[in-house]
C-alpha cells in the first residue's frame, strides 16, 4: 500500500503466438519439464491444492503439493484478437438461462464455454475459449482449476 512503484505486468494475450511473458524477466521461463527455471524470481515458489486427484480430493492449504511449472503453448494456442473482439459486439451481460448454456452471453463466452464466433454454448463440448482457453494454453497449474492461482502468470 502506498507504494506508487509497484505495479503488475499487463499481458494482451489475444493473438499472440508465444508466451512473450514466459520469460525470466516477468513470470519465468520452463525448462524441458515445465518447471521454472533456476534464473526466474519465482523459482522457489510453491503450490498448495494441485494433485491429478482433484476434485475427488479435498484439498488442504497447508500442504505444499511441489513447484511451480508450465507448460506454454504445448498442444494449445491462445485466443485471437478476433475471438476477444467479438465480445465488443455482444449487446449483453448475460442471456437466459443464465448458465454455461447461455448463448450471446458475454459472461459465458468471456468464461470459456462460448463459442466468439457464433455466440453459441460450447459447454458440452472439450473446446474451451478465450478464459478458459488461456488457461489451457498455459499448461501445468495454470490448467487445474484448484491450483491455478497458485502461478504468479494467474494474476
Amino acid at each position: 500500500a502506498n507504494d506508487y512503484d509497484f505495479a503488475l505486468p499487463y499481458w494482451n494475450w489475444a493473438g499472440e503466438l508465444d508466451c512473450d511473458v514466459c520469460t525470466d524477466d516477468y513470470f519465468g521461463a520452463s525448462d524441458e519439464n515445465g518447471l521454472l527455471s533456476t534464473s526466474s524470481f519465482f523459482k522457489d515458489w510453491t503450490t498448495i491444492c494441485y494433485s491429478s486427484d482433484l476434485p475427488t480430493t479435498v484439498c488442504d492449504p497447508g500442504v505444499n503439493t511441489g513447484p511451480i511449472f508450465r507448460y506454454p503453448l504445448l498442444g494449445e494456442t491462445l485466443p485471437l484478437a478476433t475471438e476477444a473482439g467479438f465480445l465488443w459486439n455482444l449487446e449483453e451481460y448475460d442471456t437466459p438461462p443464465y448458465n454455461p448454456m447461455a448463448a450471446c452471453s458475454w459472461r459465458n463466452i468471456m468464461g470459456g464455454n462460448g463459442s466468439p464466433h457464433s455466440g453459441l454454448s460450447s459447454y458440452t463440448q472439450e473446446k474451451r475459449f478465450l478464459h478458459g482457453q488461456v488457461h489451457l494454453a498455459m499448461g501445468g497449474i495454470m490448467s487445474d482449476v484448484p491450483s491455478s492461482a497458485n502461478d504468479p502468470l494467474f494474476y
